[in-house]
C-alpha cells in the first residue's frame, strides 16, 4: 500500500492492521486520529495572510566604500581617455551654446508671427 497518497480510509486500515485488528483496537486507533472535515479550517489567525517581514539587522555595519570600475587601467590610458572626454564635452557644451542661439531665433520669429495675426 503506498501511504503518500493514502486516504484516511487507507490509513485507518493501515492503523487497524500494524496494531492488532481487535474492535477495541480500532476503535481506540480511530479515536486518536484527527477527525477528517469537508470544511476548511477557519481557526488561523488574520494575520496569516500577510507575509512575514523579514526582521532587519541590529547592527549597523559601515557604508560601503564607492566603487572603482577604472582602478585597473595604466595611468597612460587613463589620462588619454580623460583629455579626450574633456574635449568632447567642450564640443557638446559648444554645440549646446549654437543650439540655444538657434532656439532663440524660432522663438523670436514665433512672437512675431503671433503680433502680426492679433
Amino acid at each position: 500500500m503506498r501511504l503518500h497518497k493514502a486516504g484516511p480510509f487507507q490509513l485507518r486500515r493501515f492503523w487497524a492492521f500494524f496494531y492488532g485488528t481487535g474492535t477495541a483496537c480500532v476503535k481506540r486507533i480511530l479515536a486518536q486520529l484527527p477527525k477528517m472535515s469537508a470544511l476548511p479550517d477557519n481557526t488561523a489567525p488574520a494575520d496569516a495572510a500577510e507575509p512575514l517581514k523579514k526582521k532587519r539587522r541590529e547592527t549597523v555595519s559601515k557604508p560601503r566604500a564607492p566603487a572603482r570600475p577604472y582602478r585597473r587601467l595604466d595611468g597612460a590610458v587613463l589620462e588619454s581617455r580623460l583629455k579626450e572626454l574633456n574635449k568632447k564635452l567642450a564640443v557638446m557644451r559648444s554645440k549646446v551654446v549654437l543650439l540655444e542661439d538657434r532656439l532663440e531665433g524660432h522663438d523670436n520669429e514665433a512672437t512675431l508671427r503671433e503680433a502680426e495675426t492679433a
